[in-house]
């Protein structure tokens, strides 16, 4: 990618370049130049000393796709920077000119700040993937008199007359540069920066950064101690934002370090380069840092026999101890990400707990700072050495912090003050005047500071919620909690008017194309009543709201929670229909959504349109769309790879694919030829097996209808052993026996613990249980013999997401007179309240003319509920009289009165 440098400008690097540190530079060199550097005064004459003091040692790698580096020197920065100052210079730039920089992550985006910077002018990063609407608020703002954008049409609505747009730097790098005498001579005191804040509030305010501000947090960041001479900063987060602005740009730049950029943010090509391009730290996003925790972990899991939970539950115990017992197997994990790794840094929200104690058992530091755009922008940092956990470290030298009217727990606004804040926001007197008290910088942001001077942060206070009763936490710590969910993908916690929390949900699709159920929203919910138990009941979540896509967040991944406070009062929890449109699709995609729109109902469909959280369509609805689709082609379409489908998209994509691979005859020759069928009669199909010749072998010997001597002895046997611990460990009592008929039925029970399915056993008459049938999970049973053993005892193995699959099982089973027992809320209660009931059973019921009977089962949730441990607890079993209910709420409603008795 030399074009991102500029065609003439391929003569500045040195591929192949691998030299760790160049000779000459000795750490203690290194000090003295960092502090000459320093002393300038200004950014461009910070350049200039770091150019004269550290020479030919380079500072830029580009690390390709195909394992190769280009590298740049200072002296090559300076003069990419310098070819673009001295075109702006012929744009008409003048002296305190805003420019508004809007480019990818390059080396080329240094240089044109630091042209901008060189040429007298002020600039204004701006996010590359920036609406048109955003775009032209920051042009009007600032004022601009140029726009560098690779995207230049992101700007073309309506630019100020005398506002020169420019696509990308091709023409820039190309133009000679401007002598080092005609540099402009800026104050310390000048603006040198404008950044736009991210708006997670309203509309962006600028904030003006000086030359002073910036050297004096580049300062600071040099009096850690932190950086190594050897040291190379891996270039992720976009450096319109201050925070990877100044890490991966102004420090390395005027401290000696290096920085490497990647051609693509792919995490095969960042682990790529973590390995080969000698990086030593890695500056991310807490959500991104869990990334990596994540896929570690998942190494981990993956080994045979238990031993990666065992290795990490060891790394946890021995986490802090020295002499480490397990050094080597650290040491290890962190060569994993590179031999010179030595740790990630990561601010811009809070890091979850799990993410940093698990990253500091695998031995991979992980260094929390805390800052603001307003402060340019590092506050502070959280040491590996002198830390505490859940701290962000003391505030960095020559910079002060206090904590404004503590509360109770010492927790108050954290007021900042030092050469690195801001001088106010651009032409902005009010918002300015708000931000300062007696010459401190309010930063919005609650915190303690302890005895040793270590910062905490709890939130922002705007996200601080509190309760009625006088209680405060902030929404990420609970969000934290919930995000543990696999389903969940992201979470945004708010209060509603009364002071109850709801949770504001998108799905994790990655897991629903892995998982065995599809249903979304049963997961989801399921989910979060799990881990709400391990809540205080204050900061449980009362209801929830899922949404398709993504919450509108940052490039920094903070959520924007006026926004999503906005989407739910305005009734926005699914895209705006009809604001996508449709490619040109061939016959078999116009039928594939001609059948969507029949069996939702819906007159506008789009593209992104999610079949279940926007269509509405939930495991049975799914099953008609496929037999419509399957009736369509002539042809079985597999279930599995059809429930893994998510988008209206996704399914006509499939379906025109899936035709293409059969000639149009074929396709002719099998499509059906009599009427189209109405949507009744597709359902009432779809709970048919097709005989028993419908059953292929593979299902067949799930079901064991043929009862010899040997299973009935082992029932029998199975039963005196269940009912013994039934009647003796918790006092089964049962009622209603007479109600099971002696031909085919569906038993209907309420399902709350583990227990449920061994109690029903129990319960049902001797004369019954060699008949009596049970669907189970096939997760639960996915070894042979496991498999062999549930099928002699009648346990039916199914998929979740293949309801096809389980109705013609259960059918199968009922067809021969058998009873079966279906729990209909799909999975236990968490909180003990009967859940909705799934229409399953009433399809069996009514197509096959076989009764449902109701059964309540009280106690097991007190004896053994979710997430809880199993102890005594008298149970109870009551049968109702057969029923052939209408629909699913009918059986819900029995279930409920025999429960209250």
């Amino acid at each position: 990618m030399w074009w991102i440098f500029g065609r003439e400008q391929v003569s500045l690097f040195m591929p192949g370049a691998s030299e760790a540190w160049h000779e000459s530079v000795e750490f203690g060199s290194a000090v003295k130049h960092s502090s000459s550097v320093l002393d300038t005064g200004t950014l461009g004459q910070a350049l200039l000393a770091a150019v004269e003091s550290y020479g030919g040692a380079w500072f830029l790698r580009l690390a390709r796709t195909d394992g190769t580096f280009a590298d740049m020197d200072r002296r090559g920065f300076l003069d990419m920077s310098l070819r673009v100052a001295a075109w702006l210079r012929e744009k008409g730039l003048t002296p305190g000119d805003p420019v508004v920089l809007s480019l990818e992550n390059s080396p080329a985006w240094g240089a044109a700040y630091f042209g901008i910077i060189l040429s007298g002018g002020v600039a204004v990063p701006v996010d590359v993937q920036s609406v048109p609407a955003d775009a032209a608020y920051y042009v009007q703002k600032c004022r601009a008199r140029l726009v560098l954008a690779s995207h230049p049409e992101t700007f073309s609505d309506d630019p100020p007359t005398d506002c020169v747009l420019a696509r990308g730097l091709e023409e820039a790098l190309s133009h000679e540069p401007l002598s080092e005498a005609d540099i402009h001579i800026a104050e310390p005191h000048d603006v040198a920066v404008l950044i736009f804040t991210s708006g997670t509030t309203g509309r962006p305010k600028a904030v003006m950064l000086t030359h002073e501000n910036l050297l004096a947090n580049v300062a600071s960041v040099f009096a850690t101690g932190l950086l190594y001479p050897t040291d190379n900063f891996l270039a992720v987060l976009p450096l319109h934002h201050a925070y990877p602005c100044m890490v991966n740009l102004l420090v390395p730049l005027l401290l000696g370090v290096r920085t490497t950029y990647v051609e693509t943010l792919m995490p095969e090509a960042i682990l790529a380069a973590l390995k080969k391009a000698q990086v030593s730290m890695l500056v991310l996003t807490p959500q991104y840092v869990g990334v990596f925790f994540r896929r570690i972990r998942k190494r981990f899991e993956d080994l045979p026999f238990g031993l990666g939970q065992g290795l990490q539950k060891l790394l946890s115990a021995t986490a802090g101890l020295r002499p480490d017992p397990l050094g080597p197997l650290r040491r290890a994990v962190r060569r994993g990400l590179g031999p010179d790794f030595r740790f990630f840094i990561t601010g811009g929200a809070k890091c979850e707990p799990e993410v940093m104690s698990g990253m500091a058992s695998l031995g991979i530091p992980v260094l929390e700072g805390y800052g603001l755009s307003e402060t340019s922008p590092v506050i502070s940092i959280n040491r590996p050495d002198t830390g505490k956990h859940g701290s962000v470290g003391v505030p960095l030298p020559g910079i002060e912090a206090s904590i404004d009217a503590p509360d109770a727990e010492g927790y108050g606004e954290i007021l900042v003050r030092g050469k690195n804040v801001m001088p106010g926001y651009f032409e902005d007197p009010e918002a300015t005047a708000n931000a300062f008290r007696d010459g401190w910088f309010r930063t919005g942001d609650q915190g303690r500071m302890d005895p040793d001077g270590l910062l905490f942060v709890r939130g922002r206070e705007r996200d601080i919620i509190v309760l009625p009763s006088g209680k405060k936490f902030p929404a990420e710590e609970v969000e934290a909690h919930y995000r543990q969910a696999p389903s969940v993908g992201d979470i945004c916690v708010l209060q509603d008017q009364s002071g109850a929390l709801r949770a504001v949900v998108t799905p994790n699709l990655e897991f629903f194309k892995v998982t065995d159920s599809p249903d979304v929203r049963h997961n989801i919910r399921w989910d979060l009543e799990v881990l709400s138990r391990n809540l205080p009941a204050y900061k449980r979540v009362s209801n929830v709201v899922i949404v398709p896509g993504e919450l509108p967040k940052t490039r920094l991944g903070k959520t924007k929670r006026h926004l999503v406070e906005k989407m739910l009062a305005e009734g926005r929890t699914a895209p705006e229909p009809g604001g996508e449109t449709w490619r040109q699709l061939d016959e078999a995609g116009q039928r594939a959504l001609a059948a969507i729109r029949e069996v939702t109902g819906a007159e506008v469909i789009s593209p992104s349109s999610h079949l279940e959280l926007d269509l509405g369509l939930d495991s049975l609805k799914r099953l008609e769309l496929l037999t419509l689709l399957e009736d369509d082609l002539g042809r079985s379409v597999p279930e599995e790879a059809f429930q893994q489908l998510a988008t209206a998209r996704d399914v006509v994509e499939y379906v025109s694919d899936f035709a293409s691979e059969s000639s149009s005859e074929t396709v002719r020759k099998n499509a059906p030829t009599d009427h189209p069928k109405t949507r009744d009669q597709r359902a009432s199909e779809t709970s048919q097996d097709a005989h028993d010749a419908g059953l292929t072998p593979d299902l067949a010997a799930r079901v064991r209808l043929d009862i010899g001597l040997l299973d009935r002895s082992a029932t029998m046997m199975l039963a005196g052993l269940i009912g013994s611990v039934a009647r003796l460990g918790f006092g089964l009592r049962v009622r209603g026996q007479e109600n099971i008929p002696e031909g085919a039925a569906i038993i209907c029970p309420n399902h709350a613990s583990y227990l449920d399915g061994f109690m029903i056993f129990a319960a049902t008459p001797m004369r019954h249980k060699t008949r009596l049938f049970f669907l189970g999970l096939a997760r639960f049973f996915e070894a042979r013999i496991i498999r062999r053993l549930a099928a002699r005892f009648r346990l039916i193995a199914v998929d979740a997401g293949k309801i096809s699959e389980t109705m013609r099982l259960s059918a199968f089973v009922l067809r021969h007179g058998k009873l079966l027992c279906v729990f209909p809320e799909g999975a236990r209660t968490v909180t003990g309240e009967l859940q909705e009931f799934k229409k399953g059973p009433v399809i069996l019921s009514k197509e096959l003319g076989v009764p449902v009977v109701p059964a309540a089962i009280t106690g097991t949730f007190e004896a053994w509920p979710v997430g809880g441990r199993l102890k005594r607890h008298t149970v109870t079993v009551t049968f109702a009289k057969p029923m052939m209910p209408e629909d699913p709420e009918e059986i819900r409603m029995a279930v409920s009165r025999l429960l209250r008795g």
